[in-house]
C-alpha cells in the first residue's frame, strides 16, 4: 500500500522524507508541481489516476502556497492552491476510493488574518466538516524559515518532535487524528 505526499518536494515535505524511517522505503509516492510532469493538486482526474495507479491508500496533504508577503500581493493564488486545491484532493480521494488524510496546517489560522492563514483556516474548515473522510490535522508551528536548502525546526514544533524520536532524544512523538 502506497502513501501520496503532495509538496514532498517542498520545505517540509523534504525534511519528512529525509528524517522519517517509514518514508525512506518505496512506501510513498510524491505529487508536486515542482516534478516533471508539472502535477497540480487543481487536476482532480490527474490526481485521480495517480492515485488509483499506486493503489494509494492514505493521502498526507503537505501541498501549500506558504509565502505571506506573496499572499497580500495575490490572496487569489494562495485561495486556489490552499483551500480550493485541498478540496481537490478530497474530490481525487473520493474518486479513487480513498478515505484518510492528514493535512498539514499552520498554528498562524489561530492568530493571524492574512490571505494566506485565512485560506488555510477554510481548508481546515472544511475538511473538519467532512463525514466521508477521516482526518488527521497537525500544526507545523513556525517551521518555514527557509532559504535554499537550510531550514530551522523550531523546538517542541512537530517536526523537531519527529527528529528528535528518531534519534532517540525522546521515547514516543504522538499525533492526535481522529484515525490512528
Amino acid at each position: 500500500k502506497m502513501i501520496l505526499i503532495t509538496g514532498h518536494r517542498g520545505v517540509v515535505g523534504r525534511i519528512i522524507l529525509d528524517q522519517v524511517e517509514m518514508f525512506k522505503g518505496k512506501t510513498w509516492i510524491g505529487y508536486d508541481i515542482l516534478d516533471d510532469l508539472r502535477d497540480d493538486i487543481l487536476d482532480v482526474d490527474r490526481m485521480t489516476k495517480v492515485m488509483k495507479e499506486y493503489h494509494v491508500h492514505k493521502v498526507i496533504h503537505l501541498a501549500a502556497d506558504v509565502d505571506l508577503s506573496a499572499s497580500i500581493k495575490q490572496p487569489a493564488r494562495f485561495a486556489a492552491t490552499n483551500y480550493l486545491g485541498t478540496r481537490r484532493v478530497v474530490e481525487a480521494m473520493r474518486k479513487a476510493g480513498i478515505d484518510k488524510i492528514v493535512y498539514a496546517s499552520t498554528n498562524s489560522t489561530e492568530f493571524s488574518t492574512n490571505p494566506y492563514s485565512d485560506s488555510k483556516q477554510r481548508a481546515e474548515d472544511y475538511l473538519l466538516g467532512l463525514d466521508d473522510i477521516k482526518v488527521s490535522m497537525v500544526k507545523l508551528d513556525s517551521v518555514l524559515n527557509s532559504n535554499g536548502k537550510d531550514y530551522y525546526v523550531t523546538r517542541g514544533s512537530l517536526l523537531d518532535n519527529l527528529i528528535r524520536t528518531k534519534y532517540g532524544k525522546i521515547k514516543k512523538a504522538k499525533i492526535y487524528g481522529n484515525y490512528y
